[in-house]
């Protein structure tokens, strides 16, 4: 089972931090440092990203969303992978 880390290239912050007067705070920006790209993470991403602190195994990420969302771990599952497959492709997120 692989495991999933956040690519120490990279920062984030919060929309809400960006400015005091926008209401939407459900969104990051990561940015990644050598590449000079940005990438916009919002909704359930959000929540990936905040569980990514520490490593984490697809099967506990599975498990997190779909414990956070009150949803079965099958209904999660493709959505899950297929985000992570997202952010290690963006080189945002390093796959073990």
């Amino acid at each position: 089972m692989p495991t999933y880390s956040r690519n120490p290239a990279t920062a984030f912050v919060s929309h809400d931090e960006l400015s005091s007067h926008i209401e939407d705070s459900n969104t990051f920006y990561i940015a990644h440092l050598e590449k000079s790209t940005i990438s916009v993470v919002d909704g359930v991403g959000m929540l990936i990203w905040e569980l990514l602190q520490k490593p984490l195994t697809e099967e506990d990420l599975v498990a997190e969303v779909a414990a956070t969302f009150n949803e079965s771990q099958e209904t999660v599952h493709r959505g899950t992978v297929d985000f992570m497959q997202s952010l290690v492709a963006e080189d945002l997120v390093l796959r073990r």
